[in-house]
């Protein structure tokens, strides 16, 4: 991750288009929603980014983001009442197109399209722990885990997965700007990840064949590194 950091930052601070160049910061503050197989639920997160525009108004860059997703909800029956908690970071860089609107071409729409690496750290538990070992007993390990009191009888099942995967992400931003070197941000967009790891709970069934999809939401800053010149 150091390493991509590096490089990004020498192609845009070497760049000798002073004119034209739009390379910018931008940090962000994040609301993901998970789509697994628990039930959906919203996390909270940050993002930060480089990214550089071109005069064709293409952009490319890379972000970073930290979130911590959630999934689950007591209100669903026996059968369906796994939870779950997850550290995700993520590296994605990506490709956008922006479109200013109106005369003043301070409100932008810009999509985006983005393939990165996922990592997470997971762990999963049942509300109600009978529901849990009943799937243990009939999956068994290394899908769960169990948890014994000192009698030696299970009171409990818990799920544990971590590990890096690949996710495509495409977005849509809506932006204003309030300076010529300053916009404020709101995107949309998902994580299409590679595994059904994410929220630890993947059982071979053919109801359980999906992969586990982030909804991923920012509202931020975007700052211009560079001062316009008077002419």
């Amino acid at each position: 991750m150091r390493i991509i950091t590096i490089v990004i930052l020498a192609i845009l601070t070497q760049s000798s288009w002073a004119q034209h160049n739009k390379n910018s910061y931008q940090i962000a503050a994040g609301m993901p929603l998970s789509f697994t197989d628990a039930p959906t639920a919203a996390g909270f997160g940050a993002s930060f980014g480089l990214h550089y525009t071109a005069k064709s108004d293409a952009g490319f860059g890379v972000e970073v983001d930290f979130d911590r997703v959630f999934g689950g909800s007591k209100s669903l029956t026996a059968t369906k009442d796994y939870y779950f908690s997850s550290f995700v970071g993520s590296v994605i860089p990506s490709v956008d197109y922006t479109f200013s609107m109106f005369r003043e071409k301070k409100l932008q729409i810009i999509p985006g399209l983005g393939v990165g690496f996922v990592a997470y750290s997971t762990k999963g538990a049942f509300y109600n722990p009978n529901s849990g070992i009943v799937l243990y007993k009939t999956y068994g390990r290394p899908h769960f885990e169990t948890v014994f009191d000192n009698g030696g009888n299970i009171v409990e099942i818990v799920t544990k997965k971590s590990g890096v995967t690949i996710a495509a992400s495409p977005t849509i931003t809506l932006a204003y700007k309030v300076k010529y070197n300053v916009k404020f941000f709101a995107r949309f967009g998902y994580l299409l990840t590679n595994t059904d790891d994410l929220d630890a709970f993947n059982i071979a069934t053919s109801g359980n064949q999906n992969k586990d999809i982030l909804q991923v939401n920012h509202v931020g800053l975007n700052y211009l590194m560079y001062k316009r010149r008077r002419r």
